[in-house]
């Protein structure tokens, strides 16, 4: 099963439009993960539902990402991917993250993660890491999940055998989160995500 998170307050990106409803070319940011992975979309956002007509899970708790997983529970299958709907993915990294059968991995770079593939039960990880957040102690988040899983923290957890470092695939994956950062990604990546789409749409 995959889930396409878009419950978040995006705190760091400020007033509307959402971050998940950007265009990409004909298409917007969270549309186009859909389109690319055929996820249930995870959000309680009345904009999101409108704006994108597919599958929805409305999650009873939203405070944190973790929280938002935990919402997830009931509908996990042998293999589970967890995708964030305000981020920008290569078809290759898609690929590679809808590809994997790990217990537990995570795709980012020593800032973001970016997705998360699991075959366990992770209900006592998760519920973990929302008490911790309710405590202020983290803020809820995959990477939270990956230390306490992982017992690794900031300055050891890329190191990690879980870990997978999407920088060594060269590759545009992208968590903008600000209107600049996003204008400086479509002036940088455009030319190649349009090519990157075209090529998959061939295929």
């Amino acid at each position: 099963m995959i889930f396409i998170l878009a419950a978040g307050e995006q705190k760091r990106w400020g007033d509307k439009p959402l971050k998940q409803l950007l265009p990409l070319g004909a298409t917007t940011i969270i549309e186009r993960t859909i389109q690319m992975s055929w996820g249930i979309v995870v959000s309680h956002k009345q904009e999101i539902t409108d704006a994108c007509n597919h599958v929805f899970l409305i999650p009873n708790k939203h405070r944190f990402t973790c929280e938002t997983i935990l919402s997830t529970r009931m509908l996990w299958t042998t293999q589970t991917t967890i995708l964030l709907g305000d981020t920008i993915y290569s078809h290759n990294l898609m690929n590679i993250v809808l590809a994997d059968k790990s217990v537990f991995r995570v795709f980012g770079n020593k800032w973001e993660i970016f997705a998360l593939s699991f075959n366990i039960n992770l209900v006592e990880y998760l519920e973990r890491v929302v008490r911790k957040a309710e405590l202020g102690k983290g803020k809820g988040t995959l990477r939270n999940l990956f230390w306490e899983y992982t017992s690794t923290d900031k300055d050891t957890d890329t190191a990690h055998e879980y870990f997978t470092i999407v920088d060594q695939f060269n590759d545009y994956t992208n968590d903008v989160d600000s209107p600049k950062e996003y204008e400086n990604f479509m002036r940088q990546h455009y030319n190649t995500l349009r090519i990157d789409d075209g090529r998959m749409q061939k295929d």
